[in-house]
């Protein structure tokens, strides 16, 4: 198929007889075949206008950014969650950590496992979700100290992605009853959302 005589004839309704005696095409197939042609040439067109997007920073990327560590902070008290567990008040962050990696008060075996499995698998989206992002190589804003907040951000991610790797690690340990510093590790992760959420309002487009 001649894509570029296809894409001119789908575009203007024109045709060249003399191209068309030369193409793999004629009139009546262009236009048989169209239905099968116009998904894939928008979806390229589509993919272009994306991938524009993803290389120029905007509000929108920094609101989502700023969403999904909310989120994140949050999950593990989360009304949402049937796992919900509230931090008290004056409760250290590492007190409450190692809370949530321990059975809970009249909590079964059962329970605490398919908890934390959830934390887990909930932290697990949220990193891969965030590591989609592609970094952004247009700043309108393109000051030194702006771009090492953006420098900030991704650095948090890079932190969460081992911070989830090493949380697996010590939650197989636990399960095999061997010493786990699960908790531990969910505090370190907290404190880097804590982070790259507070970077995320200081971070222009």
């Amino acid at each position: 198929v001649n894509m570029a005589y296809l894409c001119r004839v789908l575009c203007t309704g024109t045709l060249d007889h003399q191209t068309d005696s030369h193409s793999l095409l004629n009139i009546e197939n262009v236009f048989v075949f169209a239905p099968l042609w116009c998904p894939l040439l928008l979806f390229a067109v589509a993919g272009k206008v994306d991938a524009q997007n993803q290389s120029s920073a905007s509000q929108r990327r920094i609101n989502e950014f700023a969403a999904l560590f909310f989120r994140m902070q949050h999950m593990f008290s989360s009304s949402k969650s049937p796992y919900n567990v509230i931090r008290s008040e004056n409760e250290t962050l590492e007190a409450y950590t190692e809370k949530l990696s321990k059975p809970l008060s009249k909590e079964s075996k059962s329970h605490c496992e398919a908890r934390i499995e959830s934390y887990l698998e909930t932290l697990e989206k949220k990193i891969v979700e965030a590591a989609l992002w592609k970094r952004p190589s247009v700043l309108k804003e393109s000051s030194q100290k702006n771009r090492e907040r953006w420098n900030s951000v991704y650095k948090t991610i890079d932190k969460l992605r081992v911070g989830f790797s090493h949380a697996k690690r010590e939650w197989g340990e636990q399960k095999a009853g061997r010493t786990s510093h699960l908790g531990g590790e969910f505090a370190l992760m907290f404190r880097a959302l804590k982070t790259g959420y507070e970077t995320l309002r200081d971070v222009k487009p």
